[in-house]
């Protein structure tokens, strides 16, 4: 009967040693989290005090390059942005039909997919027309 004893109190202190070790493990990670969260917080802050320098003393090459080789990024980048606009432009048009004053009042401002205009001197591509009668 003693071995059996022994043998529950073993079992006893490694469960409470794997306890023990599951609760470190998991305050290890919450550390690690809030370290890498206050990493990535300091260097946004960085990268902000950085600009705000180079933009009022005139450092911007210099900041930039600075800012690249630490990982951080140059101060400005070209970003390609679609921007999707709709509207809509009202024609009159004399036409025997309903059908037909579609047609010509899509014709007059040649309204065609894949044609392009031309808004604050920015081109665009038509890329999807819905024509009705009001």
């Amino acid at each position: 009967m003693s071995d059996v004893s022994e043998g529950e109190g073993y079992l006893s202190a490694v469960s409470a040693q794997l306890a023990l070790a599951l609760q470190q493990a998991e305050d290890y990670r919450q550390r690690y989290e809030q370290t890498q969260q206050e990493y990535e917080d300091f260097k946004v802050k960085v990268r902000e005090v950085a600009i705000r320098y180079a933009e009022r003393y005139e450092w911007c090459e210099v900041v930039s390059t600075a800012l690249v080789e630490m990982g951080l990024g140059p101060l400005e980048q070209e970003y390609t942005v679609i921007v999707t606009v709709t509207g809509e432009i009202e024609r009159t048009v004399e036409a025997g039909s309903e059908e037909e004053a579609v047609r010509k009042a899509t014709e007059e401002v040649d309204l065609s997919i894949g044609s392009f205009w031309t808004l604050h001197d920015e081109e665009f591509r038509v890329t999807d027309i819905e024509t009705r009668v009001p």
